[in-house]
């Protein structure tokens, strides 16, 4: 039956190797005494025959214990690539579905730029106003404050979603002096209350336009 690196194998080899390394000494110590002694020529013969085949037994233990421990190390790279297979199982599943979200989450981004194109448009709102000459030539009708609100809208909601430069140029535009701020200012108008402002100004500048010719509102305050 064939060992395999197991820390109970190893251990078994360590521990034949140690016991062979205190035969030999023991051996060694018995030679040391016959020399001494009375032992003859052929008894001291025998134990260098002995300590030879320890020695010999201490080579094939080592050589052993290298294939052992190679054993083993293969053992643990087999178990370590199956760790990883498993996980890069685990991992592609996930990434399939978050696969399945980028392609919601680009039409997503889809429909919000047509609602952006939407709410910027002013085709409609132009088309309904009848006196476009009477304007003033300061007026616009395009909130022009929106994009950068929009902008900062994100920066405050999706920070995770953009690079740090553009973080770094949102945070620059609240100062309005070209110097990135970490941190937003407390007070925070928004996307709805920045285009609800717009749109009373617009109400209030249309409804103060000058439609008239000097002469009509002459004769409307003679008639009055």
């Amino acid at each position: 039956m064939m060992l395999i690196g197991t820390p109970a194998s190893l251990d078994k080899v360590r521990s034949a190797r140690a016991a062979t390394e205190r035969h030999i000494v023991e051996l060694e110590a018995s030679r040391r005494a016959a020399l001494l002694g009375n032992g003859d020529v052929a008894a001291i013969d025998k134990i260098d025959v002995d300590i030879q085949a320890e020695r010999r037994r201490i080579v094939i233990l080592d050589q052993k214990l290298e294939a052992l421990q190679a054993d083993q190390r293969r053992q643990e790279r087999e178990k370590r690539e199956a760790v990883r297979i498993d996980a890069i199982k685990k991992i592609a599943a996930h990434l399939r579905t978050r696969q399945a979200v980028a392609v919601e989450f680009e039409a997503e981004l889809k429909r919000l730029a047509q609602r952006y194109e939407k709410l910027s448009d002013t085709a409609e709102i132009r088309a309904a106003w009848p006196y476009p000459m009477e304007l003033p030539g300061y007026f616009s009708w395009q909130c022009g404050a929106l994009p950068w609100e929009t902008a900062r809208a994100l920066g405050r909601q999706c920070r995770a979603m953009l690079p740090g430069p553009v973080l770094d140029a949102i945070a620059s535009s609240y100062a309005g002096d070209g110097i990135a701020r970490a941190a937003a200012p407390s007070k925070v108008t928004g996307i709805a209350d920045t285009f609800e402002a717009h749109a009373r100004h617009l109400l209030d500048t249309l409804a103060k336009v000058r439609i008239n010719s000097d002469e009509d509102d002459a004769s409307e305050e003679a008639a009055a």
